[in-house]
């Protein structure tokens, strides 16, 4: 156990980012498994259509699997936890070049896979 090595660091919650980033990275690399329960209204309380929802949801789940685990990580910490580029750079142990272009390509990719996914639902 780490438990005395982590009791003495100075910035804890830069440690768990650090914890959540990798654990986040290392599970992705095991079988696909989801932790997902179904509930009958949804966590956020709007009634939307519920078969929209779901097919929204596979959407945005097929979009971020083609990019790679480390373009999902620097999309994760950088859009969903809204962290400077500076501070992705250091959790991800890169340079803040590579946290820019990986955000820039990951982008890139959801746009041009969205354009093409609208383009075969045009009739």
């Amino acid at each position: 156990m780490v438990w005395p090595r982590v009791h003495g660091i100075d910035r804890p919650g830069a440690y768990l980012r650090t914890v959540l980033v990798r654990l986040a990275l290392r599970e992705r690399r095991r079988a696909r498994w989801r932790r997902e329960t179904t509930t009958a209204t949804p966590p956020d309380g709007t009634t939307r259509d519920p078969t929209q929802a779901a097919v929204d949801r596979l959407d945005l789940a097929d979009l971020l699997a083609t990019l790679t685990v480390k373009q999902r990580a620097v999309l994760l910490l950088r859009y969903v936890e809204d962290r400077p580029v500076a501070e992705v750079a250091t959790v991800l142990g890169v340079s803040q070049g590579t946290v820019k272009r990986r955000s820039f390509d990951a982008l890139e990719r959801i746009r041009q896979r969205m354009r093409l996914t609208t383009a075969r639902r045009t009739p």
